[in-house]
């Protein structure tokens, strides 16, 4: 009878390290006030989340604290997969503080935080959309193949929506000669080009709005991400001179700790944006003013602690 004891609990071990093992490495805990989802299984209160788990919130938000230890937020009606080494939005916001080195991927995007101590929130959008929101520090995004496409600074939030095929680029910005080349920093996604082209130097100083193409086998100068090789229009380069306020009215952020929210405003860009498109994905400035509420929907939750 002992011996059949001792073989029956062998085998149970033997199952329990076999699903831990085909589930991965634990990468941290989620807790939540309520109800969500752990691949498919419905559970309550806390989980152990292993890297490669699909969770889903249902009707509250769940929080997590993750093993490197960032902090992770999904609100109520979304959805993500948490690896070991990046976590994948797949519908409605996450919220991740202290995660330098833990980026949020959505759609073809990545988004990465600066240092150890910013916050950054993301959404999903209801087509192509992905709006990101710098609530403290730097945040910086990349496409599929890496490129820089948008850097935000603290305090703004910014709407990128991937196209395919991709379009030229269009930046807008002060053009500057550094070194006998031209670059220009996009007044929207604060991203630095340089500049290829006949009579760029007449325009130097100027505030431009260019198109172009980029060259994938050109080394831009220090401080630049890509070579554009501008297209003529019209015989001119000064497709539309202006200045734009890029402030967002109202954009200041409260001091308090940042909460989760979800924007009540339309995913697509709106009419008359200014859009700037760098390595395929358009970006514009939100036509809402992104305020941290603490509340989603209805629903108020506990925001992350300093």
């Amino acid at each position: 009878m002992v011996l059949k004891m001792h073989a029956i609990a062998s085998l149970v071990l033997v199952a329990f390290l076999s699903v831990g093992s085909a589930l991965g490495s634990s990468v941290g805990i989620a807790k939540a006030k309520g109800r969500f989802s752990v691949d498919g299984a419905t559970v309550y209160g806390n989980s152990t989340i292993f890297d490669g788990s699909a969770v889903e919130t249902g009707m509250v938000a769940v929080e997590f604290q993750l093993t490197d230890g960032a902090r992770l937020q999904l609100a109520p009606n979304s959805r993500s997969t948490v690896y070991s080494d990046r976590v994948m939005l797949e519908k409605g916001t996450a919220q991740l503080k202290g995660g330098g080195n833990y980026p949020i991927e959505a759609r073809t995007l990545r988004i990465v935080q600066a240092g150890q101590d910013d916050t950054v929130q993301v959404t999903i959008g209801k087509t192509n959309q992905v709006l990101v929101a710098a609530l403290v520090g730097d945040v910086q995004v990349t496409n599929a193949q890496g490129l820089v496409v948008a850097n935000l600074e603290p305090e703004r939030a910014l709407e990128l929506s991937p196209q395919w095929p991709a379009p030229p680029t269009q930046v807008t910005g002060l053009l500057q000669e550094k070194n006998g080349r031209f670059i220009l920093t996009d007044e929207i996604t604060n991203v630095t080009v340089e500049l290829q082209g006949v009579g760029l130097d007449k325009e130097v100083g100027n505030d431009l709005t260019v198109t172009g193409a980029a060259i994938p086998s050109a080394t831009p100068v220090a401080g630049s991400t890509q070579v554009i090789r501008v297209h003529e229009t019209a015989g001119a380069y000064l497709l539309a001179s202006r200045t734009v306020n890029t402030e967002m009215a109202n954009s200041a952020l409260p001091s308090a700790a940042p909460q989760l929210s979800i924007p009540g405003a339309s995913a697509a860009f709106p009419t008359g944006a200014k859009v700037a498109i760098v390595g395929g994905v358009a970006v514009a400035i939100t036509a809402f003013v992104l305020k941290i509420t603490g509340v989603i929907g209805a629903k108020a939750i506990t925001p992350l602690s300093p």
